[in-house]
């Protein structure tokens, strides 16, 4: 294992008070056998992807193709958590694509 993942595994595992191999165990655990886990290898075999690189694929969603910073404003300015308002904001989108589709079809009668 290289020097440098050594470094960082124990800097995380002293910031969340717990040691080594609890952290690597607790973030295994979380990558393999939770729900979203779970679910983060499916979407890795259905996309022909390794875990890491989902992974790493839905973060650069959330990184860098949503406007963070404006989310982060509307959250503070209605309470909200970040959680809370990004999904607020999906289904407030869906509800507003589904009306759309629903004028659409019936534009063409």
């Amino acid at each position: 294992m290289p020097e440098e993942l050594l470094k960082t595994i124990e800097t995380q595992s002293q910031r969340e008070h717990s040691s080594r191999s609890g952290f690597v165990t607790n973030l295994l655990f979380f990558l393999l056998l939770s729900p979203i886990g779970k679910q983060l290898q499916k979407n890795a075999s259905l996309n022909r992807r390794t875990i890491a690189q989902e992974l790493e694929q839905s973060l650069v969603l959330f990184q860098q193709q949503l406007p963070l910073h404006q989310i982060n404003q509307l959250a503070a300015a209605t309470q909200r958590s970040q959680a809370q308002m990004m999904t607020y904001l999906v289904l407030l989108g869906l509800q507003a694509y589904q009306a759309k589709e629903r004028l659409n079809k019936n534009a063409e009668y």
